[in-house]
């Protein structure tokens, strides 16, 4: 797997967007393209490890509940290859019963459903320079909701 090392590649960071409805993907994809992010796209986990192996990302953004392999699961194989590559966590039902959640989403985090496009993009920005996403709560938060 090319290296995905935490530290953006350039001035205009590249994006694996992973997400399984369309509809959200497109709508995801417009806004990253209108802030100058360059984007490639998956339909699913097994798409985006595909796309991983390929080509270098300065951040994974992936939605959850997806068929043939999920958001959780696609972030598991990632850390077993030892990856750093920042990730955002996407979903309108967060798998808080994950007992290693957190630190399959560090660095990076959590981006609770729905979300504005202002929101979005702080988080994205935040995750491409290290710091805790602004826009997501706090893992205790989510756990407390378990």
């Amino acid at each position: 797997m090319p290296d995905t090392s935490p530290e953006v590649s350039s001035a205009n960071p590249r994006i694996l967007l992973v997400e399984d409805e369309s509809g959200a993907r497109e709508l995801y994809q417009t806004v990253l393209g209108m802030a100058g992010y360059q984007i490639d796209l998956a339909c699913d986990g097994f798409e985006a490890l595909e796309r991983l192996k390929k080509a270098p990302y300065d951040l994974l953004i992936t939605d959850n509940m997806m068929p043939k392999l999920c958001g959780i699961d696609l972030l598991r194989v990632l850390r077993q290859e030892n990856s750093v590559l920042p990730a955002i966590m996407i979903s309108g039902d967060m798998p808080v019963h994950e007992i290693d959640l957190k630190k399959l989403v560090t660095p990076g985090g959590l981006l609770a459903k729905p979300f504005s496009a202002s929101r979005f993009l702080a988080a994205v920005d935040a995750a491409l320079h290290g710091r805790t996403l602004p826009s997501a709560r706090s893992f205790d938060d989510f756990e407390a909701l378990a």
